[in-house]
């Protein structure tokens, strides 16, 4: 461990995804975080400081008399002006900027699939189609938006659903760039995999997404649904319609994790189910394609998934 001298500690969280120490030096703040972790959580108080290879100082930025603090490719980090800390989220952000930069030297085209930002709780029992972002889901939208700029021109693609709308604009917003959002119902709304929502809507009250995935990747029969295979080859026929060199499609968790599962031949769909901004990057030439979730990438060709898909 280490002894950190200079700036004053105002808090320090430590939980299984990473640290972070937060600190105050005059007018600044400054943030320490190891990462190890994606997920999005509350961090618990603890008093451990991270080990002094994996810190990392980041200067905050001042928005409404709220101290909004990004630590390389995470955020938010918030605090109020007073020193009190207001919130604190670990978000690890996509790498979007990486990605989208190698396709380009490779002279390919790229799609980042995502899902939208952090959403409010919906009502038990009912659909939550109307269930926008919290603030803090806005708030991290804008700080991926932010890691685009140098991307610009870029084509934003949503589900027309009110808080993938939402992202797709923060996004755009924190990129400050003049984009239009191009909504799509493959992306949700009723997604490429629903295809009587009266028919299929019953099972979605019923059961828990993990659960009705489960059934579409053992190809189990559900009212109004699509299976995988056409949902997927749904989604593929729009990809191929657009010709946007640099997408980025704003979507469901449900949508996400069944493509995934479909494209790396997975049978534990949870295992693709995304947190919030998380999703897959499908880069792909006129002959092949490289797909990368998380840790996992797998490359093929054209002619390989178009079998698969039947």
């Amino acid at each position: 461990m280490t002894t950190v001298t200079g700036p004053k500690i105002v808090k320090t969280w430590d939980d299984p995804e990473g640290r972070v120490s937060v600190l105050c030096d005059e007018k600044k703040l400054i943030v320490q975080v190891a990462i190890r972790g994606s997920s999005v959580r509350e961090l618990a108080p603890s008093g451990t400081l991270p080990e002094e290879g994996n810190i990392r100082d980041y200067y905050m930025e001042t928005d409404q008399n709220v101290l909004i603090g990004y630590f390389n490719s995470h955020a938010p980090i918030v605090f109020t002006n007073d020193e009190r800390i207001l919130d604190v989220t670990f978000v690890k952000m996509p790498p979007i900027s990486e990605r989208f930069s190698e396709a380009n030297a490779r002279g390919n085209k790229i799609i980042y699939l995502m899902r939208h930002g952090e959403k409010g709780v919906g009502e038990r029992g009912k659909f939550d189609l109307d269930v926008e972002l919290t603030e803090r889901g806005r708030k991290t939208a804008v700080a991926l938006g932010r890691t685009i700029k140098e991307l610009v021109p870029i084509e934003i693609h949503s589900s027309p659903i009110s808080r993938c709308v939402s992202t797709s604009n923060a996004l755009i917003q924190g990129a400050g760039a003049d984009m239009k959002v191009v909504e799509t119902a493959v992306l949700g709304d009723p997604g490429p995999f629903t295809e009587n929502p009266e028919l299929a809507g019953p099972i979605f009250l019923s059961k828990k997404l993990d659960e009705i995935a489960e059934m579409m990747v053992k190809k189990e029969d559900i009212p109004g649904m699509r299976s995988i295979q056409n949902g997927t080859r749904l989604f593929f026929d729009y990809i191929q319609k657009s010709k946007g060199e640099r997408r980025i499609m704003v979507s469901h968790d449900f949508i996400i994790c069944l493509i995934s599962s479909f494209l790396f031949s997975n049978d534990q769909p949870g295992k693709f189910m995304p947190h919030f901004l998380e999703g897959i990057f499908i880069e792909y030439s006129n002959d092949s394609l490289i797909l990368y979730h998380q840790d996992r990438k797998l490359e093929l060709t054209w002619d390989e998934l178009n079998r698969r898909l039947g």
